[in-house]
């Protein structure tokens, strides 16, 4: 009799929890795939297409969002698809991207391989191009910005010649936290959202630790759908904004920044 109960508890359990319990197979592509955080259209899905020599962007349902075409030279492959944002490199709402890609070059029964790196913009705008970047780094400063670091190979001789450049880029690359973030409430990034309900205008008040940064109010309706992004004054405590246009109802704010992500709180839109 108990084994029988016990049983039909497990029954009821997995009946009622499924997909609480289960890893869900969801969607496939056929080149390598991650994601990045756009600081104005937010998570998006981005593929390297190394043959077809293209980035290719999807939404979070999986469904296409826009493709990167890139102008890569003859005799030479693309290798890597890094840094995809909109606001690190500048300040234009354009996609950046940073590509490297080789040259194979035999010299009798050996070879080697020049590298080059770019950094180009969605309408294919080079802003930055280094022969012999094989590698790339950005890392973000404490006061502002970030710094690209690019490792410059030259594999003609031996041995071979290695050279770091560095460039200073004013944007900082969302969803690649440096440090823990795990605490999301600590006292000192704290902040607050009034009136709450509101009629439309609203106040945002924090403490100075995270608007000294790169940060985006993000505003979600019940059914998790983004209905707003709003970057936050940089160098205030408090910023003022108007949701005049949302309809009435409940929504999820939260808070985000290259190093911390508040806890999705509610509020009343009346």
């Amino acid at each position: 009799m108990k084994h029988i109960t016990l049983t039909l508890v497990l029954f009821i359990m997995v009946s009622v929890f499924p997909a609480k319990s289960q890893i869900q197979f969801e969607h496939s592509y056929n080149h390598s795939a991650t994601t990045t955080q756009l600081e104005v259209d937010g998570q998006k899905i981005f593929l390297m297409n190394v043959l077809g020599e293209q980035c290719e962007i999807y939404n979070m349902d999986y469904s296409h969002w826009k493709t990167i075409k890139f102008n890569i030279p003859n005799d030479r492959y693309l290798t890597d698809v890094k840094f995809v944002s909109q606001h690190v490199f500048n300040s234009d709402d354009l996609l950046e991207v940073l590509i490297i890609y080789y040259q194979y070059v035999e010299v009798g029964n050996s070879y080697y391989y020049i590298y080059t790196s770019q950094v180009i913009n969605e309408n294919g705008t080079v802003l930055i191009s280094e022969p012999g970047g094989a590698y790339a780094d950005l890392k973000k400063m404490e006061d502002s910005g970030s710094k690209l670091f690019l490792y410059i190979y030259d594999y003609s001789s031996f041995p071979y010649s290695v050279e770091t450049k560095v460039y200073g880029v004013p944007g900082i690359l969302l969803g690649k936290p440096e440090i823990d973030i795990s605490d999301v409430n600590s006292p000192n990034e704290s902040f607050t959202f009034y009136p709450n309900p509101t009629s439309g205008e609203v106040s945002i008040r924090t403490d100075q630790s995270v608007f000294s940064r790169d940060a985006w109010l993000i505003i979600r309706d019940e059914s998790g759908s983004l209905k707003s992004r709003t970057m936050l004054k940089q160098g205030s405590t408090e910023d003022n904004l108007n949701l005049l246009e949302l309809p009435s109802g409940i929504y999820f704010y939260e808070v985000i920044t290259p190093h911390y992500r508040s806890k999705p709180a509610s509020f009343v839109k009346l």
